[in-house]
């Protein structure tokens, strides 16, 4: 395009902004008129049925796959091996890894009235030491039961 044509577009562009400008000033002076509510209009007629369309075809069964190979083997888990209560009366257990936990010291009927029961949480199992069964015991928790 040359640069007189740029030049008559560009100007023609100008006047429908200056145009569109004005239009819309004038929308917002323009009052919306509304009538009373119209008499409910009658139902129509109901459609006719459409016929049902052909059934696809039947797509074609996949093979199964090969199995996978089997994976590696995994760590053997933890157990406690011994348990003992410590000099200064504390429960500690020896677990099958070497790990020793000291659960703290073990509370008696005497020191805490009715009921005999320590819980101590770490990253594993809750240990319970008591002389009846644990209230929301969870399975690989630990239940030595001193009754």
């Amino acid at each position: 395009m040359d640069d007189e044509k740029l030049l008559i577009l560009a100007e023609n562009v100008g006047k429908l902004k200056k145009q569109v400008r004005e239009l819309s000033d004038r929308a917002d002076t323009i009052k919306k008129l509304e009538g009373p509510q119209g008499p409910e209009g009658r139902p129509g007629k109901d459609g006719v049925q459409g016929i049902q369309g052909p059934q696809g075809p039947q797509g074609i069964a996949g093979r199964d796959g090969k199995d996978g190979k089997d994976g590696k083997d995994g760590k053997d888990g933890v157990s406690v091996v011994d348990a003992e209560i410590a000099a200064d009366g504390s429960l500690v257990f020896k677990m099958s890894d070497g790990v020793e936990i000291d659960a703290g010291p073990l509370l008696t009927e005497k020191s805490q009235g009715a009921s005999s029961t320590l819980i101590q949480q770490y990253a594993g199992p809750r240990i319970f030491v008591q002389a009846t069964e644990p209230v929301g015991a969870s399975v690989g928790d630990i239940w030595f039961d001193i009754s």
